[in-house]
């Protein structure tokens, strides 16, 4: 369960470097320092995950292991079982199976197994009988489900806590228990779980209050020095979009200027120049955000959408090096373009990430050009009229070469250096840093 712990610490991090980056409207100044925390946590679960089994959890999450469990009472037959000075040794023994993060709904859930959890105490029958015992549980699986959410004073929490614990065998051992070990043998013979039973919801409940104050204690630690206060009346996640979309006009990328493009074949030369797309930053969450590990390896899910994205380009055709050559400008517009994606990387980053599923829609297609003569006409009606009825045919015929350039870029990437390199930056510019989007090992080796 304290899996969540770690899940929450990337997820508030990233509020924090992107409520940095930006000049949000709903948090109050940043001082004037910068906080190390990030890359001293990155660090930790980059080494962490190199390992081929990984068991536990990163450094910077503590597990209390042992766990202290209260004292209680419970029936068993016709008297009355305490139990007391119960520790519960093994937590910290943990292995991930799964971790799913929805960031638009900010829920997480989390599938936890362990080899072996063991219960030491000691217990006292009002029959007399008295002494240690000890529980030994095997093939442990917990599940957990936490939602957070903003309270009124705009601070991130945790709002809903569920969580269970299942076993696959268990052993005990009750010692000094006298004439009634006859009877609570046949009371186990009938109820195997009935042990187990009496301890699981008094560790739940102490599981339960010390993840909750731990996500708290965590979150109110890594906001309250940067006093960073969210809208409680719209999701963060669709926050943080709308700063990105003034994050990219204002970094220069809406309008975006496309390098020239030039390509000849026979004594035929094309020449694209002054290209400019407008409207890339009016994109929005088409669908859900989601973040998943299985496996050790983590997968991220975005679907994303925009508005009407329009274009121009300077286009020059020469013939035997300029001997000949005509030239004219086009003016295209694509009512709308949604993007679903989903992308996995091994935590182990000296591994490569990969493409698992690109999908594309394209809405209408309109281009008006100049410069042709009568071949603009045609042009025109060739890609007003055919290209919409056969978006997604041409939709299909877009994702191939997208799909190869994408795998093609993910397979040059060196993850781990990528990481270190910008957590690194952020450390020592803050806000002013700069995102290097050259992701081939060769140009980030400069």
């Amino acid at each position: 369960m304290y899996q969540f712990k770690a899940g929450i610490s990337l997820i508030v991090q990233a509020i924090i470097v992107h409520a940095s980056l930006t000049n949000s409207r709903y948090r109050l100044p940043k001082p004037a320092y910068y906080d190390r925390r990030l890359s001293s946590q990155l660090f930790h679960v980059i080494e962490f995950y190199k390992q081929p089994d990984p068991v536990g959890l990163p450094a910077m999450v503590s597990i209390p292991d042992p766990l202290s469990i209260p004292p209680f009472r419970q029936s068993v037959a016709f008297t009355a079982m305490e139990m007391r000075d119960l520790m519960t040794y093994g937590l910290s023994r943990l292995r991930v199976r799964l971790f799913e993060a929805e960031l638009s709904s900010m829920a997480l859930r989390v599938e936890l197994t362990m080899d072996e959890l063991m219960v030491n105490g000691s217990y006292a029958i009002n029959m007399g009988s008295s002494g240690p015992f000890w529980l030994k549980m095997k093939n442990v699986r917990t599940l957990g489900n936490v939602s957070l959410g903003v309270d009124r004073e705009g601070i991130l929490r945790a709002q809903d806590i569920e969580l269970d614990i299942g076993i696959e065998d268990m052993a005990m051992d009750f010692q000094n228990l006298g004439w009634f070990g006859r009877v609570f043998q046949g009371l186990v013979n009938a109820a195997p779980n009935m042990v187990f039973d009496m301890v699981k919801p008094y560790m739940l409940k102490e599981v339960h209050a010390k993840l909750q104050g731990e996500i708290d204690s965590q979150i109110e630690r890594q906001v309250d020095d940067r006093g960073i206060v969210l809208a409680n009346s719209i999701a963060p996640l669709d926050l943080f979009v709308s700063e990105a979309r003034w994050l990219l006009r204002t970094k220069g990328y809406d309008p975006y200027v496309v390098p020239d493009y030039r390509n000849s074949l026979s004594i035929f030369s094309l020449l694209l120049s002054n290209t400019q797309l407008r409207g890339l930053s009016n994109f929005y969450r088409s669908g859900e955000l989601e973040i998943a590990v299985q496996n050790n390896t983590m997968s991220c899910t975005v679907q994303v959408g925009t508005g009407r994205i329009e274009g121009s380009t300077r286009w020059q055709l020469s013939v035997v090096r300029d001997v000949l050559s005509r030239s004219g400008a086009i003016f295209f517009s694509i009512e709308f373009i949604q993007l679903s994606i989903k992308v996995s990387q091994p935590l182990d980053l000296r591994k490569k990430p990969s493409l698992m599923d690109f999908q594309l829609e394209l809405g209408n297609i309109q281009i008006f050009s100049s410069g042709a003569g009568s071949m603009d006409y045609l042009l025109e009606a060739g890609v007003n009229i055919l290209p919409n009825l056969l978006r997604s045919q041409v939709a299909n015929a877009i994702e191939k070469p997208l799909r190869v350039r994408i795998r093609e870029k993910l397979e040059c990437i060196n993850v781990e250096q990528f990481v270190k390199r910008h957590v690194a930056d952020y450390e020592r510019r803050g806000a002013n840093m700069e995102v290097d989007w050259r992701l081939c090992e060769r140009k980030l080796e400069k």
